[in-house]
Formats: C-alpha cells, sequence, structure tokens
C-alpha cells in the first residue's frame, strides 16, 4: 500500500510517505523518528515539528515561518493507524490549511487618549516564545482595564511611550502553535485566559502568542463569546471572595456592584459556596440578580443599606466596581456597620487604607481590609470552566461587537451601566 491509495495533497502526502517508510520497516513509529523523517523527506519545509495527542487521530496543521506540524496517537503509531485516520480526515486540496501570512488584523491605539485612538489595522504576525501557545483568537472579551490603559492610566506599568499598542486581555480561541517541548496543550485545543495582566495583553487581534501558565482549556458547554466574557472578572471574583475574604459556607455576604461583570460572577461563585448573598443594583437589574441566585437586592438609588440590612448581620463586604464608591463616605460607612467583628471588606475598586485609617468603626470592629489586583491563575480557570460545565456559574453577555467597531465597544462600557460583559468578535 502507498500513499496514492489516499485523497491527500502538498506536504500531507509527504508526510505519509515518512511514516509509510518507517512502518515498513518496523511496523512502528515514534515522535522522534518521524520529525526526522518528515525532515528527510520534505526537504521543501524549512521546520517540521510533531506531537501527540491521544486516540486515533491524524492531525495536520500550518506551523510558522514555512513549517508545519503534525499531530499522532502516543508512543508509537501503527500503519495500520495512519491509514485508519487519514481516511476518517480525508484530506484534500480543499482541507489543506494555507499559510497565513505575516499580518493579522488587530486594533491599536499609537497614542493614549480618547476612543477616536482605536484603529483597527494590519499588524505583524505575532512571534512565539519558548513558553507559549500561538491562538487564533475566537473573541476578546472588553474590560474596564481596556479603556484606561487607552486613556494612558496604565501609563506607570506600560511606560510613557509604549505604541504601538494592542490591547485587550480576556481571550478565547485555538491553540495553533506551541513552543518546543510543550506537552500541555497541543494544536486544535479550544482554550481561554487572562493574558498579560497589568501589562500590554494584545488581544484585539486574530492571533495572539499567550503564555502557557495563563491559558486552560475552555468550558465545552459554552461558545467563544461567552467564555471570552469569563477571565478577568471570574479570576478577579474567585481571588477576592476566596483567597482574599475567605467565604466560607453559611456565611453573608455583600456585593457591590452585583450585576456587573465581577459582581454577578461573584454572586454565583458565593451561592455555589453554600453563601448568602445581598447585592446592590440598580432596580433594572433585580430580576436579573435574582434570577442567578441572589438572596435579598438591594436598589442602592432608593434604599438606604442600613434599612434593608441590620448592623453586624454581614460577613465579607465586596466593592465590585468604582463608581460605587466614588466621593462617597457615606458608602462606605454604613458597609462597615453591617460587617461583624472581625469582618473582611475586598475591594477590587480602589484602594480604601486613606479613608479606613481614620475610621473609628473600622477600627474598633477589627475589621480586616484587601484590596488587590487579580492575577492570572490558569489552575483557577480549569475550576471555573468546570463550574461553567455544571451549571453552577454562567457569563452574561450584553452584546458582541466585531472587533472593527470597538470604539462602540469602549463607549458602551465606559458608561459604567453595564449589565455582564461587552465581547469583541475577532474570528469565526
Amino acid at each position: 500500500m502507498d500513499s496514492r491509495n489516499f485523497v491527500i495533497s502538498g506536504w500531507f502526502r509527504v508526510a505519509v510517505q515518512a511514516l509509510v517508510v518507517i512502518a515498513e520497516a518496523d511496523g512502528a513509529c515514534s515522535s522522534s523518528v518521524i520529525a526526522q523523517e518528515l525532515k528527510a523527506h520534505a526537504t521543501f519545509l524549512r521546520r517540521v515539528t510533531v506531537q501527540l495527542v491521544s486516540a486515533d487521530i491524524i492531525v495536520a496543521r500550518e506551523g510558522r515561518s514555512g513549517g508545519y506540524q503534525l499531530a499522532l496517537p502516543p508512543q508509537h503509531i501503527t500503519l495500520a493507524q495512519v491509514y485508519r485516520a487519514i481516511q476518517t480526515v480525508n484530506l484534500s486540496e480543499e482541507t489543506a490549511a494555507a499559510p497565513r501570512g505575516n499580518r493579522v488584523k488587530a486594533i491599536q491605539i499609537h497614542r493614549y487618549g480618547d476612543i477616536d485612538n482605536l484603529v483597527y489595522e494590519e499588524v505583524p504576525d505575532p512571534v512565539l516564545s519558548a513558553g507559549e501557545a500561538l491562538i487564533r483568537v475566537h473573541a476578546v472579551g472588553v474590560n474596564p482595564a481596556d479603556f484606561r490603559g487607552r486613556q494612558g492610566l496604565a501609563k506607570s506599568i506600560w511606560g510613557p511611550s509604549p505604541f504601538p499598542v494592542i490591547l485587550g486581555y480576556d481571550i478565547s480561541g485555538e491553540v495553533v502553535e506551541v513552543s518546543s517541548g510543550t506537552t500541555s496543550f497541543v494544536p486544535g485545543d479550544q482554550v481561554y485566559g487572562m493574558i498579560r495582566f497589568p501589562y500590554i495583553g494584545k488581544g484585539y487581534a486574530e492571533y495572539i502568542a499567550a503564555p502557557l501558565n495563563e491559558i486552560a482549556r475552555k468550558p465545552r458547554s459554552i461558545d467563544h463569546q461567552h467564555t471570552a466574557a469569563l477571565p478577568m472578572p471570574a479570576l478577579t471574583a474567585w481571588q477576592a471572595i476566596f483567597d482574599k475574604g475567605q467565604l466560607q459556607k453559611g456565611e453573608t455576604i455583600l456585593i457591590h456592584g452585583a450585576s456587573g461583570g465581577v459582581g454577578h460572577v461573584a454572586a454565583q461563585l458565593a451561592k455555589w459556596k453554600g453563601a448568602r448573598v445581598i447585592g446592590l443594583a440598580s432596580e433594572r437589574n433585580a430580576d436579573f440578580l435574582r434570577h442567578i441566585g441572589v438572596d435579598t437586592v438591594i436598589d442602592y438609588m432608593k434604599q438606604p443599606l442600613e434599612a434593608v440590612v441590620k448592623e453586624e448581620e454581614v460577613d465579607i463586604v465586596l466593592y465590585a466596581v468604582p463608581t460605587v464608591i466614588a466621593n462617597t463616605n457615606s458608602n462606605l460607612e454604613s458597609s462597615l456597620r453591617t460587617l461583624k467583628r472581625g469582618g473582611r471588606l475586598v475591594s477590587i475598586a480602589r484602594n480604601l487604607d486613606a479613608e479606613l485609617e481614620q475610621n473609628k468603626l473600622f477600627q474598633n470592629k477589627e475589621i480586616q481590609s484587601f484590596f488587590f489586583s487579580v492575577q492570572s491563575n490558569a489552575s483557577q480557570l480549569v475550576e471555573i470552566a468546570q463550574l461553567v460545565d455544571s451549571g453552577a456559574l454562567t457569563a452574561q453577555l450584553q452584546t458582541v461587537i466585531p472587533l472593527q467597531e470597538a470604539r462602540k465597544a469602549h463607549e458602551l462600557i465606559e458608561t459604567g451601566h453595564v449589565r455582564g460583559k461587552i465581547v469583541l468578535q475577532v474570528t469565526e
């Protein structure tokens, strides 16, 4: 038997011919031997990478710089397996991947400023470094951190002139290629992650080179758009109420901004943990919060907190949005009254130390205060994906907008009245 019996084309035919040579010699072949033979037979290729994946599947994908990747079953592959897999995939001229070229579409800024500085243009293809995966981005979530970065509020981290800058942290997409020696991911894996926060994320682009320790396999039960709504809000909520707040079953948590990107995830995580949840939001979001399990909903525009929540009734107070506490000390005072002695106050909005240092109620109750910046955490993303697939956590979308209309997305999120998340559709 030879490769001419099968409908394959180009380098795929060369790959099978190399496998046939090995298989006819000893009946089996390992990944290192396959790579060696491929290089010998396909001299026109500049680089060949062979990866082993589970099941009887042979997967061929384009690589970079004119090279290609071939994924094969684990350890040893027999000639029969090769042919069975090729028949299943049925590669032809039409299905063979074409090279991407060296330019991709992205949203960039060339200076700090307003939304008019968001430009949709071609940029160089990402360069894959050690410990990274090249990902074809299907969708990217829009966060307040994006427009703050655009405005120059991250200048102390990014520098005064880092341009051009590709914004965006929360991506969901497909692995196209991985760096040499990587075994945790293979081409074709569907993944998501919060990339390089608080530095320049580069998520508003068709392709991104992402650190392997910042991605995880996406939830199987939802699409890329809903998945892209998760990373930063879910990681922030997780780290706020579990890592910092140490929320326990049976405790009560009060969430300011409960209907926002972080708040609505924190509410669901708290319910999953077995806690009682009190959520502050506008009246228009009350039904939504009840639907996701919030026990008591307070319209902060009409109901004073102390009229609904008793003194020392709450174990944790979470400030999930900056607008809630901007220019108002009375709100903080009311929240402190609801906290039990030794309670926990967690803020992702801004540092409250200046207000708390002079607050006698805070000192007398021995309240613990936490202000932190979210960090990428692949193991937490794995747990979050499992919760989504189990039905314990849902991602709320407000709208999905094409990448080239990123200005519209920033305009919406800057209002501060978004329920759930805004997501940019990058590729199909």
